[in-house]
C-alpha cells in the first residue's frame, strides 16, 4: 500500500493493481501489517492475524497456525473454504449454534462441543459455511453454547466427531426460542414423568413440560426417546385432552409462545 494519498493501492507497471489475498483486509490500517509501506513508531514489528493469513495461504497453512490467529468472518462469501489449526487447549471463550457455529465463537471451545477435540487440545480442521437464519444453544462434552438468530457467517468442523445423543430437553428453556416460528430442536427424553404439566393438543404452550406433552402428541412412547420440537406462534387458547395416559390443561387466554412435536 502506497504511503502517498490518495493510498489508491494501484502499483506496478501500468494499471496491474494489486491482487488481494482472500481473507485479508481490503483496506490499510496504521500498523494492520508489518508489510505495511509506511510503520509508524506504534509498530510492534509482530505479525498480525492478517499477516499470518496471509502467510498461510500465499506458502501453505500448517498445523502449527494457532486457532486465537483465526479470524474466521474474514473468511465470509469463501463457503468451503478449509482452514487448519491448533489449539493449545479446549479454550473458554463463548460459542453460538451446534455443529453450525456463528463465524464469531471460539474455535476451540466449539471443537470441544463438536467432539474433534478434548480440552487438552489438538489439530482442528474448520469448514466456512454461510449465513444461518438461527442457530441453537446446546450442551454438550462439558461445554454449553448459546443460541442466537440471523447472523451473517458461520463454521462447521471436518473429520470423525464423536457421535453425541442430542441433549437432553430438560437443557432448553423453549420460551427463550419465541419468535423464531418454524425452528426444530432435537432432544432427547430418557424418561417421561406423565403428570407433569402440559397445556393444549397438538399445539401445546411452550411453558408445557416436554417430554409429556410428547407422548401425549404420539411422538415418543411414556418410556422416553428422542423428539424434534417445532417451535409455533402465539394462539388465543389451548384445548385439553386425554391421550396415550398423558392428561393436558386447557387454557382459555392468550399465550406468547407455542410448540408442536414430532418423532
Amino acid at each position: 500500500m502506497s504511503c502517498v494519498p490518495p493510498y489508491t493501492g494501484v502499483e506496478g507497471d501500468e494499471d496491474v493493481g494489486i491482487i488481494h489475498i482472500p481473507g485479508t483486509p481490503t483496506t490499510a490500517v496504521w500498523d494492520g501489517s508489518v508489510m505495511n509501506a509506511c510503520p509508524h513508531i506504534g509498530s510492534t514489528g509482530e505479525f498480525t492475524s492478517a499477516d499470518i493469513t496471509a502467510l498461510n495461504i500465499l506458502y501453505g497453512q500448517s498445523a502449527t497456525q494457532s486457532c486465537s490467529n483465526v479470524n474466521v468472518a474474514a473468511y465470509r462469501g469463501q463457503t468451503g473454504a478449509q482452514i487448519r489449526c491448533t489449539c493449545s487447549s479446549g479454550g473458554g471463550g463463548s460459542v453460538w449454534g451446534t455443529n453450525l457455529y456463528t463465524d464469531d465463537s471460539n474455535i476451540c471451545t466449539a471443537a470441544v462441543h463438536a467432539g474433534v477435540m478434548t480440552t487438552s487440545g489438538g489439530a482442528v480442521v474448520l469448514e466456512v459455511q454461510p449465513a444461518q437464519s438461527t442457530f441453537i444453544g446446546t450442551n454438550r462434552n462439558g461445554v454449553t453454547t448459546s443460541s442466537y438468530g440471523a447472523w451473517g457467517g458461520s463454521f462447521r468442523f471436518i473429520g470423525a466427531q464423536v457421535p453425541q445423543p442430542p441433549p437432553l430437553c430438560s437443557s432448553f428453556n423453549i420460551m427463550s426460542y419465541r419468535g423464531q416460528n418454524g425452528s426444530s430442536i432435537r432432544c432427547n427424553c430418557p424418561t417421561v414423568s406423565l403428570g407433569a404439566s402440559v397445556w393444549g393438543t397438538d399445539l401445546y404452550t411452550d411453558d408445557s413440560d416436554v417430554c409429556a406433552a410428547a407422548v401425549h402428541a404420539g411422538a415418543i412412547p411414556s418410556t422416553g426417546g428422542q423428539v424434534s420440537v417445532t417451535i409455533q406462534p402465539a394462539q388465543g387458547s389451548y384445548a385439553s385432552t386425554t391421550r396415550n395416559g398423558v392428561t393436558t390443561y386447557s387454557y382459555g387466554y392468550y399465550w406468547s409462545g407455542s410448540i408442536s412435536l414430532s418423532p
